[in-house]
């Protein structure tokens, strides 16, 4: 079960100045990655909300397009030690980078629980019973 993280918009503590385990660059590879493959996903013949009209998938080809472009734009697609990437230009402002991972962290929930409800939708067509 996944559940949202949310943004905290207080002061920085103690604990929130602790370097993420991550760098920005991979946690925006990691969303990139998940994003694809929900999108493979909803492209396939059977896909059950495309057929119902719940997903636009031109829209979610948009989507992604957006978030690439934005990738490229920040330099969140360089690798952190790259001079001028995402990671590098926030290196000095932790409260900055930890925010940005947030939303990153939160991205990847969404895509998570996206691919979690097409993997229910597709076993409740195939007659699978998922315990």
């Amino acid at each position: 079960m996944n559940t949202k993280r949310e943004i905290d918009s207080g002061p920085a503590t103690t604990e929130s100045r602790k370097p993420p385990t991550q760098s920005l660059s991979q946690l925006f590879q990691k969303c990139l990655q998940l994003y694809s493959l929900l999108y493979r996903a909803l492209e396939e013949d059977d896909c059950e909300p495309v057929k119902l009209e719940y997903v636009d998938l031109e829209k979610a080809r948009g989507e992604f397009g957006r978030l690439r472009l934005w990738g490229i734009q920040s330099k969140a697609a360089l690798p952190a030690q790259a001079r001028g990437s995402l990671d590098d230009t926030l290196r000095r402002d932790q409260a900055i980078t930890d925010k940005v991972a947030d939303m990153f962290r939160l991205l990847m929930d969404e895509l998570d629980l996206g691919m979690e409800e097409h993997a229910l939708t597709l076993a409740f067509n195939l007659g699978m019973v998922l315990t």
